[in-house]
């Protein structure tokens, strides 16, 4: 895998607080959704048991338990998993979210959002937003997202 220095890519740390509905059992919480160009939706959502089993952090309790690197790089190799014809990606942005249920239950539950840009004939391309973009919750997962037209 190629060095994830700041020269493959702009790397931007950004943070955001997100706060949705989420219940007592497995229905599924959406962390992030966002539009394409051509109309769809893509929604990133997990089990909210998921959720519940996440290591909680916060920004003042020093670094993350999943360094921005490995986060990087496990969201770069999910990519190229779901899109094999395109080999490299670079980081465009990478920013750091914090969930939390309405209820105040739950705290300190944070992932970050991976940003790509694929990679051709050492050309960086962009894509619909959303398309090259990799959730990944501190226990090291990417969330698989689904398309809703």
């Amino acid at each position: 895998m190629k060095s994830l220095s700041m020269a493959t890519g702009v790397a931007l740390l950004s943070f955001a607080t997100h706060s949705f509905a989420c219940c007592s059992d497995d229905r599924m919480t959406r962390l992030f959704g966002a539009g394409t160009e051509r109309g769809a939706q893509i929604v990133w959502e997990v089990a909210s048991t998921r959720i519940d089993r996440q290591a909680s952090w916060a920004p003042e309790d020093g670094p993350p338990p999943l360094a921005i690197t490995k986060a990087v790089e496990l969201g770069a190799t999910w990519m190229r998993k779901k899109h094999p014809e395109i080999k490299e990606f670079n980081a465009d942005q990478i920013s750091l979210h914090s969930y939390s249920h309405t209820n105040g239950a739950r705290s300190g539950i944070w992932y970050y959002q991976v940003d790509y840009s694929p990679v051709v004939g050492g050309n960086r391309l962009r894509g619909d937003f959303g398309v090259y973009t990799a959730i990944v919750l501190f226990d090291g997962t990417v969330v698989e997202p689904t398309t809703v037209k």
